[in-house]
């Protein structure tokens, strides 16, 4: 048997698990970044390849439109976001 003591610093609990660190905040961030910039692209991709792939799934021009401008606007957030660590080590 292990002689460690089973206690709130084991575990979850561990403050070594949630370090709350400039490192960890800019993982964070990134994390946000890339999650933002990963739909952005998804969504772009079913608006704009998804048609030609499967004809079935044409679309409207207006939806089409709106698909590709939440897109856009989801990958500039990841953009935004992304310069948020720039701006925050200055």
């Amino acid at each position: 048997m292990s002689d460690q003591k089973a206690g709130p610093e084991q575990g979850l609990r561990s403050p070594r698990l949630w370090r709350n660190g400039p490192d960890a905040r800019k993982e964070r961030v990134k994390l946000i970044a890339n999650g933002l910039n990963a739909v952005g692209v998804t969504l772009l991709a079913g608006c704009l390849i998804a048609p030609f792939i499967d004809p079935s799934r044409a679309i409207g021009a207006a939806r089409l439109t709106a698909g590709v401008v939440i897109a856009a606007a989801l990958i500039v957030a990841a953009l935004v976001v992304l310069g948020y660590i720039d701006r925050e080590e200055a």
